[in-house]
């Protein structure tokens, strides 16, 4: 059966898919505004999760999830630094890269 081949997929193609749908989750928000997305990612998200085996690996492609959608929303941090701030694009990169870094240290300290 077709299901059965999905849910018997390895967990790090599990991992990419749920990477993929976290990177597509700001598009369900302003200024692209597809909101039914939203919908079917999380959908997608839940069968994911629900058709693991282990606890724990569920629980991995919830973090892979959000930190993927937390990493592809934070654009708007860089948008903002270089036009009201007047940084340069590189400049601004970096200052979200080293934002990002630290919050993952201080998430991967706890």
């Amino acid at each position: 059966m077709k299901g059965d081949a999905l849910k018997n997929t390895s967990f790090p193609v599990r991992l990419l898919a749920a990477l993929i749908l976290g990177a597509a989750w700001p598009l369900a928000f302003a200024p692209f505004a597809l909101w039914p997305l939203a919908i079917v990612l999380l959908f997608g998200l839940f069968w994911l999760a629900t058709t693991e085996e282990r606890p724990r690996h569920a629980a991995a492609l919830g973090a892979v999830f959000g930190f993927a959608a937390f990493a592809a929303g934070t654009s708007w941090i860089a948008i903002t630094l270089h036009n009201f701030a007047n940084m340069d694009w590189v400049l601004a990169g970096a200052a979200v890269a080293a934002l990002m870094g630290a919050l993952l240290g201080g998430f991967m300290h706890i």
